[in-house]
């Protein structure tokens, strides 16, 4: 299941509480319900999707004739008959393990040679270069030969208390195998939306409703597949994957779930609805990082040292993810002949709409400029409508993971450091000014893109920025001739700015797959910048909402008493967050409406800002746009034809719980500790 979000895991237990047969316990007193109303996607009772894996027969072609064609699998293949549905016992028999793993003749190679030139007693240079290749990825990822790694370093000290260092240097990474995991013995059955070798009855079916076989660029196909393997089902929350979870871990079996789903056709012709794949794009290179820093290290007196450096690291070709199953906006389209027929049925919606796959496996984006809405949701867009209004470009496929090194990062960091050191004292303070950048981070499911025809418009403050962070520890001793001998006192102080959050609308808005889970608050004061589908933003950038400060001191005191000479007793007491400051760790970013609100629109910006603390009242002054249908707490502004819904609820107010803490850091705590030596 994918469920995103703690909050979310609470809905999915509650919806699962209220079943039929599941026993409804009382939940009072447990905070789920609270936890519950922090999830994005509570009409979806939590789950965005939900997954399923289909073993499929070792060889390619051997659903190519009777009796696999023409529906080549149940997606029930144990169909309750595989272990004994009341206990889960042998939930995953041991005679499935070749089917579903397979070896990877995985390794690793690398060659560096490196030089250091002394120019003159005061200035020394280092140089190297660095190769490194890795193997056995080759069915899913080419091979990247072409990671040359310069670096160079010096070192300047023109007397006897300064030293200046800088550098430059280039550092590939490994693949995260992680997302080889899932593909590594993921096939395509025969006959899926009508390519993969088809067999007849199904290729005949495709031919006579003018679908043309569809390929994937991040699934092997044909005989270039693993003998061993399995085939993803996947099914949206708008399509009932709680229920269909709830079903599976209710019974143990995938025949009340999942009953006579077929693999192979396509969803208009043979019913083979709902499924998804993942997988890495061929091309993608390992990513690599470029970093260059200098450093001035300058020594006053006998005890006091200061160092200023600035630090640059440019992270290139990081992985996301994305989803290849994405139909073109209102409002655009594209050329090229259908993959898949035209109408569910008769006089019925759309199987098939145009989007970012096409049959020929090449991605291109969709021609025109998005419409976008008008009135309450002046300015917001691109929307999406899909194949039956779900969101998807065919109903054929569910969610269409796709895993690209598209992502680019960027740290730029300046710190100051203080060292003193003196008799019976040391100390240590850092204070580092840093901005962190990013157009993506990680494949989690919240992370997709609003609109992944657009990377660029995600381009914003990292979920890692942190603008101010200052750190000092000192260690004070006991002068010997003194009552204070043998104590010792020490302390971590940490102040810093808040960590920022993105405002997220918390419900479906522009109608995508994953909308539900990442669409952002859009609107005015929002300037929306959309001249084509991939140059379109009209909501909020990513995480620029800050959260509270950090304000923290440890402190450590202790004495030790020398019994014997070999005989020693410790006694000290530890404080962590001395003064007992409430800090917060996370604070709700679900804003509740698709556009900003205010008598004039105003954007909240930090914790406990006043257009945060007027949200939270529920002021006259941060009432909602109206859009044209009044309802109970709120209004249904519409948006554009075309789009999967037909209006947006705009709520009387944004949500109360707004920029409210979510999670705490630890209150203050108190250590009292003994130690004996001998």
């Amino acid at each position: 299941m994918l469920i995103p979000g703690l909050g979310c895991m609470a809905n999915f237990a509650e919806f699962f509480n209220a079943g039929p047969t599941t026993g409804n316990y009382p939940t009072a007193g447990t905070g789920l319900d609270a936890a519950a109303g922090f999830c994005p996607v509570p009409t979806e009772n939590g789950v965005v999707f939900m997954y399923a894996g289909v073993p499929l027969p070792t060889d390619p072609d051997a659903c190519g004739a009777t009796p696999c064609s023409p529906t080549v699998t149940l997606a029930n293949p144990l169909n309750g008959s595989g272990f004994p549905n009341s206990t889960w016992h042998d939930a995953y028999p041991p005679s499935l393990f070749d089917t579903y793993s397979r070896v990877i003749d995985h390794g690793y190679w690398g060659g560096f040679a490196q030089d250091q030139w002394r120019i003159t007693p005061k200035l020394t240079l280092n140089y190297g270069l660095r190769w490194d290749v890795e193997t056995g990825l080759g069915q899913f990822v080419k091979n990247d030969y072409n990671q040359w790694q310069p670096r160079v370093g010096i070192a300047y000290s023109p007397d006897g208390k300064t030293v200046i260092r800088a550098g430059f240097g280039m550092f590939f990474d490994r693949q995260n195998l992680t997302f080889f995991f899932v593909p590594n013995t993921q096939k395509i059955v025969a006959g899926y939306q009508c390519g993969n070798q088809a067999p007849a009855s199904i290729a005949a079916i495709c031919s006579a409703n003018g679908v043309l076989p569809q390929q994937f660029p991040n699934i092997m196909s044909n005989l270039g597949q693993a003998s061993q393997g399995y085939q993803l089902l996947a099914f949206p929350g708008s399509q009932g994957a709680a229920a269909a979870a709830a079903s599976i871990i209710q019974t143990g079996a995938y025949d009340s779930a999942f009953p006579g789903v077929s693999m192979a056709g396509t969803c208009g012709t043979t019913g083979a609805c709902g499924i998804g794949m993942g997988g890495m794009d061929q091309n993608a290179r390992n990513p690599y990082a470029e970093q260059a820093s200098i450093e001035i290290d300058r020594q006053f007196g006998g005890g006091l040292a200061i160092n200023l450096s600035y630090l640059f690291v440019g992270a290139h070709k990081l992985v996301r993810g994305n989803n290849l199953n994405i139909p073109c906006p209102a409002g655009t389209t594209k050329s090229g002949t259908p993959t898949d027929p035209t109408l569910l049925f008769p006089g019925g919606p759309p199987v098939w709409v145009p989007g970012w796959l096409n049959a020929d496996g090449s991605l291109t984006p969709c021609d025109g400029t998005p419409t976008l809405g008008t009135g309450a949701l002046a300015g917001l867009g691109p929307f999406f409508g899909g194949a039956a209004g779900s969101g998807l470009r065919t109903l054929s496929s569910g969610l269409e993971d796709y895993n690209n090194g598209v992502a680019n990062a960027n740290y730029h960091g300046g710190t100051v450091t203080v060292i003193e050191r003196i008799k019976n004292f040391s100390m240590t303070a850092n204070y580092t000014y840093s901005h962190s950048i990013d157009n993506g981070n990680f494949t989690t499911f919240i992370n997709l893109p609003v609109n992944q025809f657009d990377y660029g418009a995600e381009r914003s403050n990292s979920n890692q920025d942190l603008r101010h962070r200052f750190v000092a520890n000192f260690t004070a001793t006991g002068p010997e001739n003194s009552f204070l001998r043998h104590f010792t006192l020490s302390s971590i102080i940490t102040l810093q700015t808040g960590r920022p959050f993105t405002l997220f609308y918390g419900n479906d808005a522009l109608g995508d797959v994953a909308a539900g889970a990442t669409d952002r608050v859009g609107g005015a004061p929002v300037t929306p910048k959309c001249s084509s589908v991939d140059h379109c933003a009209t909501m909020i950038p990513r995480n620029t909402y800050v959260g509270d400060r950090l304000y923290s001191g440890d402190f450590h005191l202790g004495r030790y008493f020398a019994l014997t000479e070999r005989m020693k007793l410790d006694i000290s007491l530890d404080a962590f967050n001395l003064f007992n400051r409430p800090n917060v760790d996370e604070v709700t970013s679900v804003y509740g409406s698709p556009v900003f609100c205010g008598t004039t629109p105003t954007i909240p910006h930090q914790y406990k800002d006043s257009v945060s603390r007027a949200n939270q009242a529920g002021a006259a002054s941060t009432a909602c746009p109206v859009g044209v249908i009044p309802v109970p707490g709120g209004s249904l502004a519409p948006t554009p034809a075309g789009a999967k819904v037909p209006f947006l609820f705009v709520p009387t107010n944004p949500n109360p719980n707004f920029g409210l803490p979510r999670t705490m850091l630890n209150p203050r705590q108190l250590q009292f500790a003994v130690k004996f030596s001998f």
